[in-house]
């Protein structure tokens, strides 16, 4: 009997100890954050290195993403482009698909791993033996400030045809690493500067960051 209460009382401290280190470390996360300013930036690829595709002409039609988790996925086979604007580019670590999803190497995806928890559906694919991540961004953050924002609207029903200017909410940006919005599930996700930090500071080649909005 007092084995068994030793092991209890073991593991309840364990436990509890584990609790109080990730509290401790939202703390420090969230006064970190305090007084930062945030900058965003639509997460491209960088056509300068080389494109792929899928085997089937249509394959690319798997990957128009829209924010929601996808069920039923199988596994990809992915090729580089043999299209002539793409012969003779040098191949990166992401790969262009499709705007709404990002396809990474094992390189990249042991970089950003970590922060992707929550934020995104892992899906597999290959090429040539080599292990392939799909990021379905999942995570939707209702944040476009529409009102200080600069909109480009369908005459016929008002919905958001492109948005021109930025403007966000920044109150609903503390601690995001990738996300999308409402108005453009069907597009680039969103990325910080902590994300555009992290992949040049491990010299990930073939991510493009388009700079749309910091905070004033």
């Amino acid at each position: 009997m007092w084995e068994i209460k030793m092991d209890f009382d073991l593991g309840h401290t364990i436990s509890s100890l584990a609790k109080l280190a990730l509290r401790t470390k939202r703390n420090i996360d969230k006064q970190s954050n305090e007084g930062k300013k945030i900058k965003l930036y639509q997460l491209w690829t960088d056509r300068t290195y080389r494109a792929f595709e899928t085997k089937e002409k249509t394959g690319y039609k798997a990957f128009m993403f829209r924010g929601q988790p996808i069920e039923n996925w199988e596994s990809v086979e992915l090729h580089p482009s043999n299209h002539n604007t793409e012969t003779g580019k040098e191949i990166g670590d992401v790969y262009s698909i499709d705007v709404s999803s990002v396809v990474v190497n094992e390189k990249c995806f042991n970089v950003i791993s970590s922060h992707l928890q929550g934020n995104v559906q892992i899906l597999p694919a290959q090429s040539e033996s080599q292990r392939l991540y799909v990021l379905n961004v999942t995570t939707i953050i209702d944040c476009l400030d529409r009102e200080n924002s600069k909109l480009k609207l369908f005459q016929s029903s008002g919905r958001i045809m492109r948005v021109e200017e930025y403007a966000f909410h920044r109150e609903l940006l503390d601690n995001v690493f990738i996300f999308k919005i409402p108005e453009e599930l069907h597009t680039h996700p969103y990325v910080t500067e902590d994300f555009k930090k992290l992949i040049e500071q491990n010299n990930i080649k073939g991510f493009k960051f388009v700079p749309v909005w910091e905070e004033k």
